[in-house]
């Protein structure tokens, strides 16, 4: 088993316990998309109109959707796009702390 520190994972120690951290107040425990479950269903239209539950959330519409032929959905280079900037932000992240 890993050697991991729990207090960088939630957790600090309170005496001779651990307990979990709670969230400060205006912090979301996840993104509002997960939050708010929006997800559509929608057959004809292909998501291009208003009565898509996604479009009038101003979301794309995600893999949770029950849609079909889509057009809300993010391309697959806008995915690889944002797939590449976070795998560079993780990236300078361990520089950054390999260096403190």
């Amino acid at each position: 088993m890993p050697n991991m520190d729990p207090c960088k994972f939630g957790w600090e120690i309170t005496k001779n316990s651990l307990r979990p951290v709670m969230l400060p107040n205006g912090v979301d425990v996840a993104p509002i998309e997960v939050l708010e479950m929006t997800r559509c269903k929608c057959l004809s239209s292909k998501c291009k109109t208003s009565r898509c539950s996604c479009i009038r959330a101003g979301l794309n519409c995600t893999e949770l959707c029950g849609c079909k032929e889509c057009e809300n959905k993010k391309s697959d280079l806008e995915q690889t796009d944002s797939e590449t900037e976070d795998d560079e932000d993780v990236q300078n992240e361990e520089i950054c702390s390999h260096d403190a």
